[in-house]
């Protein structure tokens, strides 16, 4: 089970990744696949520790009938797992932030900024497409 600590290393091997990429619409592609690498890493972070939300992601997969259904299990719909996460869990808000400031540093001025932003964005009900 990777630690708080072993996946931010792993996000700064990532962060360099990113930083070395050009502006080419190729390398906006592995931009972006880089940042979903950054995402999936905090996703199995929470995987490992059984953290669910109204079972997903764990628990639907299982009820799935072995068919995995790539419609729900969709990027947004694991964006607005890891949202809803680091609103319960610390650890989870300690690594979304991390994460955050690490790829968009100063976008928001502290930690507790961006908890709230994302809090305020779950109650709007207008950030996802989707629900969980």
């Amino acid at each position: 089970m990777n630690t708080i600590n072993e996946i931010k290393s792993q996000l700064n091997l990532l962060k360099q990744k990113h930083d070395a990429i050009g502006d080419e619409i190729d390398d906006l592609s592995l931009a972006e696949m880089i940042e979903e690498e950054a995402e999936d890493l905090i996703v199995a972070y929470c995987v490992e520790r059984s953290y669910l939300v109204n079972g997903f992601p764990t628990e639907m997969m299982e009820s799935e009938d072995d068919e995995y259904d790539e419609d729900y299990f969709c990027r947004e719909r694991y964006r607005l797992y890891l949202d809803t996460l680091l609103i319960e869990r610390d650890d989870v808000a300690e690594l979304m932030w991390f994460y955050n400031d690490l790829f968009w540093p100063g976008t928001f001025s502290d930690k507790q900024a961006f908890v709230d932003q994302v809090n305020a964005y779950l109650k709007s009900g207008r950030m996802y497409d989707v629900e969980i």
